[in-house]
């Protein structure tokens, strides 16, 4: 399958010597696709159907058996059948990933040594390195010559879903819900989180940043953060969830210091943290906690997903030293034994933007989702 792309982001930012623009874009596969044949013949003979509006032997797909047949030191001698769905001229690569698939399948049918699909690709055409690459999205430069995985160069935090970063949509939920005092972990890239947030003005907030150096994992990160948080129950969520519809005015009184009739509870009776559990995704099929009676719990059934989305008393973290790398779960599962976190489920919009097909998935047009 020759699947097409979409551009998550583009940017000219310049015109090139050979004509072509300078461009900066993510590129990311939907499931719209063409399907390509490949196989072994005494000679090069490509079909396309529908034709495509191409001289004969200069389409994408023949200039491909070309030029591998050349790097490989062998005659250009393939039979290419394609049938196209990806519509033509749509900006959607088609052709190119036609091409890409090509030099895919000649891979494996000739074995050349040392040869470099993505740079061969750039020979071919534009966007062609990408799709020989077999990546599912990635950032491009150039022509589309130039590729890296998409977080060597943008935090996850600033991908960009549906028109703006996954960490925006939380930013303007959470003012939405007059919870503008925002803390920032970060490490991997956090400048450039800064650098395009700032201090949280353009969006109605405050921002403060806390800058882990080497990622110490959520509970040591709320640890070195902590001088920043105060000393009430405070809102803690990952930056790569997307759940735009999430209200967070709820959280703010999840975490009582007195029972329904307005009595103290004991310091050692409270909760010591909400969590907000989704339906488990299909990537995390066994769960984290079962529930019972808005109590979290270790065992039991059913279980449902850590969202990610937590409140939690400061004094939680005390014991970690800041600076010392400390997972969550092992603290969540120590007070759950005793009982003492509570929780509910989150019934809406929740996605876990953990890996390039998810964060694609969002980015696809309605009707490629909803197939």
């Amino acid at each position: 399958m020759a699947p097409a792309k979409v551009n998550l982001t583009l940017e000219v930012v310049g015109s090139r010597d050979d004509g072509f623009h300078e461009l900066r874009s993510v590129f990311a596969t939907i499931d719209l696709a063409d399907r390509v044949r490949v196989a072994a013949n005494r000679t090069l003979e490509v079909r396309i159907s529908p034709e495509v509006d191409a001289p004969p032997g200069e389409d994408l797909a023949s200039r491909a058996v070309r030029a591998m047949a050349t790097a490989a030191h062998r005659d250009p001698s393939a039979f290419v059948r394609i049938r196209k769905r990806v519509p033509v001229a749509a900006g959607l690569g088609g052709g190119s990933s036609d091409a890409g698939a090509v030099l895919r399948a000649l891979a494996t049918i000739w074995q050349p040594t040392d040869v470099d699909l993505v740079a061969l690709g750039a020979t071919v055409g534009s966007d062609v390195p990408f799709f020989a690459s077999g990546a599912r999205v990635a950032f491009v430069a150039g022509r589309g010559e130039r590729m890296r995985p998409l977080t060597d160069t943008c935090p996850k935090p600033l991908l960009q879903v549906r028109g703006r970063p996954l960490i925006v949509w939380h930013i303007l939920n959470l003012v939405r819900a007059g919870l503008t005092d925002i803390v920032i972990n970060h490490a991997h890239l956090g400048q450039m989180i800064e650098d395009a947030l700032g201090d949280g003005a353009q969006f109605g907030a405050s921002i403060a940043y806390s800058d882990e150096g080497t990622a110490l994992e959520t509970a040591g990160g709320i640890a070195k953060a902590r001088h920043l948080l105060g000393d009430a129950p405070f809102l803690a969520l990952a930056a790569d969830i997307y759940c735009p519809h999430f209200d967070f005015g709820q959280v703010k009184t999840v975490l009582e210091d007195n029972d329904p009739w307005g009595n103290p509870i004991a310091n050692d009776k409270r909760d010591m943290a909400w969590l907000y559990l989704v339906r488990n995704p299909v990537h995390h099929p066994k769960g984290d906690f079962a529930l019972h009676s808005f109590s979290i719990a270790n065992d039991g059934e059913p279980r449902y997903t850590f969202s990610g989305i937590g409140v939690y008393r400061p004094e939680m973290f005390d014991r970690i030293t800041p600076g010392q790398s400390a997972p969550i779960a092992p603290l969540l599962r120590q007070y759950a034994a005793l009982g003492r976190i509570g929780g509910e489920v989150y019934r809406g919009d929740w996605t876990d933007v953990g890996t390039a097909e998810r964060l694609a998935q969002l980015n696809a047009p309605l009707t490629e989702r909803i197939r």
